[in-house]
């Protein structure tokens, strides 16, 4: 960088959410932006194209680019419901806040995970630095306290008796 360029800096400076979420759940984040760079970042919505935030499941600290969504639990997964896509333009120095929400896959299993918010994912606003648009912190899926776990529609004959395993069934 040459110094003579203006360019925003957008980075996530918080996020608050429970730390725990059941298996299917849905987990609410809010969340702080912050510019820190010396230009206007643009934010996104109809008929304008700027950053996005993305809530994103993964086992370790570290999220980039663009998430997935999947109806199944994989690394760094978009959760459904999880991009934020209409966000304010922010001018330097200038903070937004926001909510998100985000369902943890059904399939995901229980235990230590991280959930990452990730700010301008595909890379639509040009910034002074591209490596502090991440934010992750730690998230315990756990299981719901029922104990239900979901079965296909067709139900499980797998104690081979004619029963099924389905739990909605009573």
């Amino acid at each position: 960088d040459n110094g003579s360029q203006s360019q925003p800096d957008l980075e996530i400076i918080s996020a608050s959410f429970p730390s725990t979420v059941e298996v299917g759940g849905t987990v609410v984040v809010e969340l702080t932006v912050n510019n820190a760079g010396n230009a206007s970042g643009q934010g996104s919505r109809p008929g304008q194209s700027g950053y996005m935030i993305d809530l994103v499941l993964s086992t370790d600290d570290f999220a980039d680019g663009w998430a997935v969504f999947n109806e199944s639990f994989r690394e760094d997964v978009l959760l459904r419901g999880g991009r934020i896509s209409n966000t304010v333009d922010i001018g330097p120095n200038e903070t937004a806040f926001y909510e998100g929400t985000g369902e943890i896959p059904a399939d995901t299993p229980p235990g230590e995970y991280h959930l990452c918010l990730v700010i301008d994912p595909g890379q639509a606003v040009p910034e002074s630095d591209e490596g502090n648009n991440s934010l992750c912190q730690p998230l315990t899926v756990a299981r719901s306290p029922t104990g239900m776990v979901y079965v296909s529609p067709s139900g499980d004959d797998s104690a081979g008796d004619g029963s099924s395993a389905n739990p909605y069934r009573t």
